[in-house]
């Protein structure tokens, strides 16, 4: 069997094949190109097991060695920096020991999702995206206004037909370039908003049939936004051993190193799936809202803890509930504290 190692890069790769022996057989560089890529792989007469980094531009090569019926590991990159420790790296060096680590069953692997969910996860990445646009518009807008001692009016949003009529006031006490500015931010508000309208439909038209985002919508505080984002950031819930392990992918489980009468606690704001902070951060809000048993396990946190660590105890919870009702494929019946997670 040959073991291939691919590093990866924006417009090429560099592949390094060894043996069982851990031998070099050869080292090419290819440019990002499907024919050059299904040529060069065609032409081993012995197996060949392929391993590449989750690098930004993963998606095409993975699906295109997948297709050709290759057996494909795909590398967690930050894991795989932890293992390798280089003074001297290059894109050769990087192939090679993709290669070695890959021989020996030593690399760790990220998780890969379907083609199809990874396009469904994506769709509401990208509706995120455009909310959090229209967000930092409307600020933008609120910015301007009050520079010139003219504060909107509290009902309603400006990205709502009201909020925009409102923009496009000519009677607004503005110097006429101002105002300009501001019709500008408006029309592109609007815009952003009649897409993200658009793309909801879709995700709902798109996620009907799926049974999971039906038991989800059962769970309060998620609806038909939240519920895809959660389903599809997750992908299998069968890849987390417990509900613990989706708490920490989900940063509600701080990192603590421990030796000797070391104790030491580090922020993990940065490690696990951001977009599934989010999400559960907007069902905590929800839920808080809309749910009697939800709001008062809160309210009885927040007057001991604040309002910070009394929403992390929920939220930590909620992903609980998330892995109990999508394991067992039932639907939501009740919120319970663990007494494990009343600590942030």
């Amino acid at each position: 069997m040959l073991y291939a190692g691919i590093d990866l890069h924006k417009y090429y790769q560099l592949i390094t094949d060894i043996n069982d022996g851990g031998h070099q057989v050869s080292q090419v560089r290819l440019n990002n190109n499907r024919l050059l890529v299904k040529n060069y792989f065609g032409q081993f007469t012995e197996s060949v097991k392929i391993v590449v980094e989750a690098t930004l531009n993963w998606y095409w090569l993975v699906d295109l060695l997948d297709e050709l019926n290759y057996h494909i590991v795909l590398a967690h990159p930050k894991k795989l920096r932890s293992i390798v420790e280089a003074k001297l790296e290059n894109d050769k060096i990087s192939s090679f020991m993709l290669a070695q680590l890959l021989r020996n069953n030593f690399i760790p692997e990220a998780y890969c999702l379907s083609p199809e969910i990874r396009a469904l996860r994506d769709l509401c990445r990208t509706r995120l995206f455009f909310v959090r646009q229209r967000t930092a518009l409307v600020n933008n807008c609120h910015s301007t206004l009050l520079k010139h001692n003219i504060v909107a009016p509290s009902k309603g949003k400006l990205h709502s037909s009201s909020g925009l009529a409102y923009l496009k006031n000519p009677d607004l006490e503005l110097h006429e370039i101002s105002k300009l500015g501001l019709n500008c931010k408006s029309d592109l508000i609007k815009i952003l908003t009649e897409k993200i309208k658009s793309l909801e439909y879709k995700i709902k038209r798109y996620c009907i049939e799926d049974e999971i985002i039906k038991l989800l919508k059962t769970i309060p505080g998620i609806g038909d936004v939240l519920s895809p984002t959660i389903r599809y950031e997750i992908g299998e819930i069968t890849r987390f051993k417990s509900h613990k392990h989706l708490a920490s992918y989900s940063r509600y489980t701080q990192k603590i190193h421990q030796s000797g009468r070391l104790n030491k606690h580090y922020n993990t704001s940065k490690e696990g799936n951001a977009y599934l902070k989010w999400a559960f951060s907007e069902v905590v809000i929800n839920a808080i809202r809309f749910d009697k048993d939800i709001r008062k396990c809160y309210q009885r946190h927040l007057s001991k803890k604040g309002k910070p660590v009394a929403k992390a105890i929920i939220g930590r919870n909620l992903t609980t509930v998330v892995f109990n009702v999508w394991t067992n494929n039932e639907s939501y019946k009740g919120f319970k504290v663990s007494k494990k997670n009343q600590s942030n």
